[in-house]
């Protein structure tokens, strides 16, 4: 079995993440810092996903020689500058709750026609297999919405809204969601590059 660690302790990604690259076997171990004794916790200081991405990833190969992958990911509104960005995660403040974040964007937004308040999830991972570094991207467009609805997925799955299933990010099934979503598609090229630098 290929041990794989991924540099995070959020739950909810680990549990995105091993669903999606052990759909059909059980070839790799996936492993969160946590599972994995890694004490990696760098400040995120670059300016894109990428640079954050990278800067995750180097620090918790310092502290193993299996493959490390790190993902950055965030909500980009276009009316909004591309904002909260590489700020999602703290968008409403250092240590704030994804529900403050919410709450931050619905006020932020919700004088803006419903035609405008376009959005997009945007996840860069970077894969660290020995000295070779990789990335691969995912993308998924939806509307944000002023009323949050559903109680799965974190973040601001709740008012993320996507035409495809006419649901938000929240009301959709972990299957449904990995099918469209940004992390479903960087996971699944994350895949498909490991198999073909592991062949």
């Amino acid at each position: 079995m290929i041990k794989i660690i991924v540099a995070s302790n959020n739950q909810h990604k680990i549990s995105e993440i091993k669903s999606i690259f052990n759909n059909n076997d059980q070839k790799y171990e996936i492993l969160s810092l946590k599972d994995a004794n890694i004490l990696s916790n760098p400040d995120e200081t670059g300016s894109t996903f990428k640079e954050n991405a990278l800067i995750k990833a180097l620090d918790a190969k310092k502290f193993t020689n299996h493959i490390v992958i790190a993902d950055d990911s965030g909500l980009i509104v276009k009316s909004l500058n591309d904002k909260p960005g590489v700020y999602s995660k703290r968008y409403a403040g250092l240590n704030a709750t994804d529900k403050e974040n919410n709450e931050k964007l619905i006020k932020v937004i919700e004088d803006i026609p419903v035609n405008e308040r376009l959005a997009s999830f945007s996840t860069v991972i970077c894969i660290i297999i020995k000295k070779k570094i990789f990335y691969v991207k995912g993308d998924c467009k939806g509307t944000i919405i002023t009323k949050p609805t559903g109680n799965n997925g974190f973040g601001y799955d709740p008012i993320f809204y996507v035409k495809e299933f006419k649901k938000t990010f929240a009301q959709l099934s972990e299957i449904e969601k990995n099918s469209i979503s940004h992390r479903g598609k960087a996971i699944r090229a994350c895949k498909e590059l490991l198999e073909k630098e592991l062949s």
